[in-house]
């Protein structure tokens, strides 16, 4: 193979160079020597072979390879005993008084009542190596002024004052169990500590099956949830394609991808088909451009632009919501979705015609009339909403000095995207 010349070795150094490697950090070797002694040579490789932690420019830090990666490559597989699991709270110190309560408890809660306990013995802990990789704060709601959750949209705000209680009700559920049945542990569970234990579990867990227990309540915004060490390293794209699963054969929780990756690029794995709001709100993050952004319309709005609507309301709701046409009224970077142009086709029917409302939902017209009545009002709930997201937009843009303005910013830029180029497209002549 030819080798590079002085020029080409520059080059190329320069272009490592841009994402810095954190392997060498204490807290990332301390990680690997702790995987070593407990893992043993056979099963070494898994973690070294194809990745090493990294610092990038774009995303901060994520896993990089060190090798070229092919799809169908397993690039990650950690032993379950590594997993921080409800069995593994069940079994360690504080299992025992949770199990002899018989008080239930989510997966959610026992997991961040672990961690807490495990965070505040340092190095005693034997978690402590995983523990320092993990970050010190996060960016999701839990973080957020009153003054930001203002800042947010009333559907986005919504759904972050819902996170919010969430946290508050298993705070208070927990406090009480610690002050009631192991006082002397209760001091460690400070609003600031078990918000960021929540957190981790919000926004680093890996998908695993829970089973039933008599200690466990399945609740299931709570649930089938554990950390996996190393593994949470991986950040999402929204066009990642992966597959994680537990192999019964090695023990292990693997992840597969179907991706093709040359060594130096940094992997990545998809959390899921996550727009930005629900991005933000479960992981404290958004994504530049991402395909699976969307603006959300409820009845209301609809109603409020198409005011003939109302006659046969109850009828026409009952009739989407049967269609399941309630799931999806949205719009996207694509245009108008098929169950919002075809909702607005069926509120727009007279009632000599709503009879007729499965012909719609069959691609069969009803006549130009409707069809034009369904144009007619895509194009007035587009431009409304369009109307609010500038005016949304322009308000944030004078709130600069908040901690979270980028994440705000880039929620309420995505709104105006979108809305402005559905709008275009419902412009187009047909």
């Amino acid at each position: 193979m030819r080798r590079l010349g002085r020029c080409g070795r520059a080059r190329r150094k320069k272009l490592l160079n841009q994402d810095v490697s954190k392997a060498e950090l204490p807290q990332y070797v301390l990680l690997q020597k702790w995987f070593k002694k407990f893992i043993g040579t056979q099963r070494r490789k898994f973690l070294h072979t194809f990745l090493k932690p990294c610092d990038f420019t774009a995303t901060g830090r994520g896993l990089q390879a060190m090798q070229r990666i092919r799809p169908g490559d397993t690039i990650v597989s950690i032993p379950l005993h590594f997993l921080i699991t409800v069995d593994t709270v069940l079994s360690s110190d504080i299992g025992s008084y949770i199990k002899r309560n018989r008080q239930k408890f989510t997966p959610q809660q026992l997991l961040s009542i672990f961690l807490v306990i495990e965070a505040y013995q340092q190095e005693k802990s034997h978690w402590a190596p995983y523990i320092k990789t993990l970050p010190s704060t996060y960016s999701t709601p839990l973080y957020f002024s009153l003054e930001e959750m203002k800042l947010l949209k009333p559907q986005v705000q919504r759904k972050a004052e819902a996170l919010r209680e969430r946290f508050y009700r298993a705070e208070k559920y927990v406090t009480k169990f610690m002050d009631d049945n192991v006082p002397w542990l209760a001091k460690r569970f400070t609003r600031e500590r078990f918000c960021w234990a929540w957190s981790t579990i919000d926004t680093r867990s890996v998908y695993l099956l829970t089973s039933a227990h008599s200690s466990i309540e399945l609740e299931p915004e709570e649930s089938n949830v554990a950390l996996a060490p190393f593994l949470d390293l991986l950040n999402h794209r929204d066009t990642a394609k992966m597959t994680a699963w537990v192999n019964a054969e090695t023990e292990s929780y693997e992840i597969v991808t179907e991706d093709s990756y040359n060594k130096y690029d940094q992997v990545f794995i998809c959390y899921g088909a996550h727009d930005n709001s629900k991005l933000l709100i479960n992981y404290g993050f958004v994504l530049p451009h991402n395909i699976n952004n969307i603006c959300s319309f409820t009845f209301d709005d609809i109603l409020s632009c198409m005011p003939a609507a109302s006659q046969n309301k109850e009828k026409k709701i009952a009739s989407l919501t049967e269609a399941n046409l309630h799931r999806n009224l949205v719009c996207s970077m694509e245009g108008v979705s098929w169950s919002l142009a075809t909702a607005l086709k069926i509120f727009a029917l007279p009632s000599k015609l709503l009879p007729k409302w499965k012909h719609l939902v069959q691609g069969i017209s009803l006549g130009q009339d409707i069809d034009t009545e369904g144009q007619k009002a895509a194009l007035l709930l587009v431009s409304n909403a369009l109307c609010r997201a500038i005016s949304h937009l322009d308000c944030l843009k004078s709130h600069t000095e908040v901690k979270h303005y980028d994440l705000l910013l880039q929620l309420a830029q995505d709104d105006v995207d979108i809305l402005s180029t559905t709008l275009a497209s419902l412009n187009k002549p047909s």
